[in-house]
């Protein structure tokens, strides 16, 4: 088996259209890019259901979020025949920003149709795919001889997502990777809006202290031994004190006069 040069891609493609359409702007040194189709089928984001997207010239561009899975169409139809194999890669271009393809690196003899590519963002940021713009490259191989038998699977003569795809897709309501970003943002604000209060919690909680060990002190010094009075006041005046702490923090972080 050998990999096919660019210039035998060239000749294959227009003696038996095994690319459609071409565009020889694609053509690499030993491979074709592939480019983005006009279906997109999106997986759910928080409240956002699954859906099917329909890119086209005015709605060209899809938005993959932080750990959101997807799968797209290839643009190009391919229509192998049974001395040629294919392998499929993501362009090193998204790569490198966190997209990672799940499609399986073989294309077999005899394959004709679209190609679904399922991609995952495991990158910091969202990236963005425009329709037409390759995102994938093809690598052919010519076999030592012809298969004797075609593929003949499920994607056979794809034109659109399977059903079952697209029914998996809609019908999904778990909690997927691309709500990490929005819980860890959920817990950053939670987190600063209790040290924003924390203040008020500690001094309604001295007061609270100032008032209990307060009436204990009194009650104490008329019933109990005075030792018990003593230790109760000592509690008070500390919960005293610490009210008056928090009660000025609070006022110096919301600019509130405190005299």
């Amino acid at each position: 088996m050998s990999v096919i040069p660019r210039q035998i891609i060239e000749q294959l493609v227009e003696s038996k259209r095994i690319i459609e359409p071409f565009d020889k702007k694609l053509l690499q040194p030993a491979s074709v890019d592939l480019r983005l189709g006009r279906r997109v089928l999106e997986s759910p984001v928080g409240n956002k259901r699954g859906a099917v997207i329909d890119l086209d010239e005015k709605n060209k561009s899809i938005q993959i979020s932080s750990g959101q899975f997807i799968s797209v169409l290839t643009l190009e139809r391919l229509d192998l025949p049974l001395n040629i194999c294919g392998r499929v890669g993501l362009r090193s271009f998204y790569a490198r920003k966190g997209l990672i393809s799940f499609h399986g690196t073989q294309v077999d003899p005899g394959f004709k149709g679209h190609l679904v590519v399922p991609l995952v963002n495991v990158g910091p940021e969202t990236i963005c795919l425009e329709y037409g713009e390759p995102i994938c490259t093809l690598e052919l191989n010519n076999l030592e001889t012809d298969s004797d038998k075609a593929y003949s699977g499920d994607y056979q003569n794809l034109t659109d997502f399977p059903a079952d795809d697209i029914n998996f897709m809609l019908r999904a309501h778990t909690v997927s990777l691309a709500e990490i970003p929005e819980i860890r943002l959920s817990v950053h604000e939670l987190k600063k809006s209790f040290s924003e209060k924390q203040p008020r919690f500690k001094a309604l909680f001295s007061l609270i202290l100032f008032g209990f060990f307060g009436i204990t002190t009194v009650v104490s010094w008329r019933f109990f031994e005075p030792w018990v009075a003593i230790a109760s006041f000592g509690v008070s005046l500390t919960a005293l004190l610490a009210f008056i702490s928090s009660y000025f923090e609070t006022s110096k972080k919301e600019g509130i006069p405190s005299g």
